[in-house]
């Protein structure tokens, strides 16, 4: 769904890059919203914790690299955007503190850099 809207917008060779940007985007998404429990195996929930974190990072950078008015980054904040308000959801009803201030960072870099406002033209 999201390779023929970019297809559209983009010229040919902008698009393989695209193509290969949004998978990574896709893959950081995966791990951002991945969610061990803690009464399974300690080691596993502390692994995933930090994995989870270091993906919300990753994810902040990825917005970050681009200019604040570049429709790439605002396409990347509409297609995130959901799946990391129902992770945080998840993470307050679970709460888990931690894993709520790195949403919550990564909320801020979607709402101030990436103008998430704009993105409606790519729904």
């Amino acid at each position: 769904m999201f390779m023929n809207t970019l297809r559209g917008l983009l010229p040919a060779n902008a698009y393989a890059k695209t193509s290969y940007l949004m998978v990574i985007v896709y893959i950081t998404l995966e791990f951002i919203m991945g969610q061990a429990v803690e009464s399974v195996n300690s080691q596993l929930y502390q692994d995933s914790q930090t994995v989870n974190a270091s993906a919300c990072e990753f994810m902040e950078l990825i917005l970050k690299s681009f200019r604040p008015e570049n429709s790439m980054s605002q396409y990347i904040a509409a297609v995130i955007i959901h799946p990391i308000l129902r992770t945080l959801r998840n993470t307050i009803d679970n709460q888990d503190h931690a894993m709520q201030v790195h949403l919550l960072n990564l909320l801020k870099v979607i709402f101030f850099h990436s103008l998430v406002d704009k993105a409606d033209e790519f729904k």
